[in-house]
């Protein structure tokens, strides 16, 4: 399971810092917002895939536009930790991250559903010998505030709290 913390850990720090995109936006305009410094306060719990705990970062994503990717180099508590790109697929209204490290690593994909003011990011793993889904979901209160939760399921269906916290933009 450490592997898949890793990228939990990775996952996560890509999608504290969305905000909420208006329902004007489309394609890859609603990842724009994704720009700034913001402050993650997030409570880890105690479960078979999580150990209990309190973190508190502050990720800045200097962000930029071409024409079929947004990007974004993300800076966590003042150390560079990758560089983040989307791309969009408008047949499906769906995304895709590449969450590619410093250090020169594989860069793992992400998908990225956006369905009104719920951001979610699913993805499965095999841990001691079974398959577990994982998600990272972000509901939007607002343009500054991101109620932020990371969740496991061992069906696809039912799903155990693994941490939560809140998202807020401080510039």
């Amino acid at each position: 399971m450490k592997a898949s913390s890793a990228i939990l850990g990775v996952a996560s720090l890509i999608v504290s810092a969305l905000v909420h995109a208006d329902s004007s936006t489309v394609g890859l305009d609603k990842i724009s917002l994704y720009a700034g410094t913001w402050k993650s306060e997030v409570e880890t719990l105690d479960t078979q895939y999580s150990r209990a705990g309190k973190k508190t970062k502050t990720i800045t994503n200097n962000c930029w536009r071409a024409t079929s990717y947004y990007t974004c180099e993300q800076i966590v508590d003042g150390k560079p930790a990758g560089l983040i790109v989307f791309t969009y697929h408008a047949d499906d209204d769906s995304y895709s991250s590449y969450a590619i490290p410093g250090d020169g690593k594989d860069a793992p994909v992400g998908k990225l559903i956006i369905k009104g003011s719920i951001w979610t990011y699913p993805w499965h793993t095999t841990y001691k010998g079974k398959v577990v889904y994982l998600r990272i979901l972000n509901v939007f209160e607002s343009a500054i505030s991101i109620e932020y939760s990371e969740e496991a399921s061992d069906d696809d269906q039912h799903w155990t709290l693994l941490a939560r916290g809140v998202e807020t933009r401080v510039n």
